[in-house]
C-alpha cells in the first residue's frame, strides 16, 4: 500500500533526527523541536503567506537566509512568528541526533 503524501511529510523530518508520532499531540517529536506539519495544495496554500516570504527572498542581501516573522497586533513580540526555508534550516543546524540523555 503506498504511503499517504502527508505521512511522507512527517516521516521526511527524520532527516533531523525526528520521530513521527502516531496519532499523537506532535506530529514528530524531537529532543528540541516539536514539528506539526501541513500539507496544502498550491490551490490552498495561503498566498499572503507565500507572498510575503516571497519579499523576504527578494529583499534578502546575498548569502543572507530570507525570514519571515510575523507579528499579531497587540501580542508580546515573542509569540510572533517566524518561517524559513527548510533547506536553510537544515543547512544551520544539519541532522540533529538525540543523545542518550535526551531520548524520547
Amino acid at each position: 500500500m503506498p504511503t499517504s503524501t502527508w505521512k511522507k511529510n512527517e516521516l521526511s523530518w527524520a532527516s533531523i533526527g525526528a520521530k513521527r508520532n502516531h496519532f499523537e499531540a506532535e506530529d514528530c517529536r524531537h529532543p528540541i523541536f516539536s514539528i506539526e506539519c501541513k500539507q496544502r495544495s498550491e490551490a490552498n496554500y495561503p498566498k499572503t503567506l507565500k507572498n510575503w516570504f516571497a519579499q523576504a527572498q527578494r529583499n534578502a542581501a546575498p548569502g543572507k537566509i530570507p525570514i519571515l516573522s510575523i507579528h499579531l497586533t497587540g501580542d508580546r513580540r515573542t509569540e510572533d512568528l517566524v518561517i524559513m526555508r527548510r533547506g536553510d534550516f537544515e543547512d544551520l543546524y544539519g541532522t540533529l541526533q538525540a543523545s542518550p540523555e535526551t531520548i524520547i
